[in-house]
């Protein structure tokens, strides 16, 4: 072999062995080091505009049996809503994500339990989301929801989530829902 193959073939493997170094070390950048110092408390106040009757509406119900009418079951609906988010209960005001998610609505208190994704558009919080989960007594002035997960600048979150009906319509059935979300997380 030749003194400047040598040399090239050298060079070569140090450059390999440099790139697999940097690409090692670039492939862990997206995770932190967490302490608990770093956690962060968010509140977040929120408006979800639930259109049932409109010219575009967010909620539909699914469809069902002709049965469960007559069932003597306490489930009312399976409804799935992908409902905008705003930062005011005006329709217009600044949207700032969506609420995509699924609730069962059952009497005799008209609760329903629900499974909600907040996925963020705008901000510094743009492609970040929040899952939600629980329980909501419809007929409650007040309702509380629980945060589970997060992603994007909300990892590793948990908190709950402050629900109020800040308007609806009997008869359009078109509800706008005050969300005060609290949040601990990194």
């Amino acid at each position: 072999m030749a003194h400047s193959d040598i040399i090239f073939f050298n060079l070569f493997q140090f450059f390999c062995f440099f790139n697999i170094l940097i690409t090692a070390k670039s492939e862990t950048l997206f995770v932190r080091k967490l302490s608990p110092s770093l956690k962060k408390l968010t509140h977040l106040s929120l408006y979800l505009h639930d259109i049932l009757t409109a010219q575009h509406p967010t909620v539909a119900i699914v469809p069902q049996a002709a049965s469960t009418n007559q069932s003597q079951s306490s489930f009312i609906a399976v409804v799935v809503f992908d409902d905008p988010l705003t930062m005011s209960p005006d329709p217009s005001s600044r949207l700032v994500g969506r609420a995509h998610g699924v609730y069962v609505l059952s009497l005799p208190d008209l609760s329903l339990t629900a499974t909600i994704n907040l996925a963020f558009t705008k901000g510094e919080d743009n492609r970040s989301t929040l899952s939600v989960l629980g329980q909501s007594r419809n007929l409650a002035r007040l309702r509380e929801l629980t945060v589970v997960g997060g992603t994007g600048v909300f990892q590793l979150v948990r908190g709950y989530i402050q629900v109020s009906t800040y308007s609806y319509d009997a008869k359009t059935k078109n509800a706008v829902l005050k969300y005060d979300v609290y949040l601990q997380h990194y």
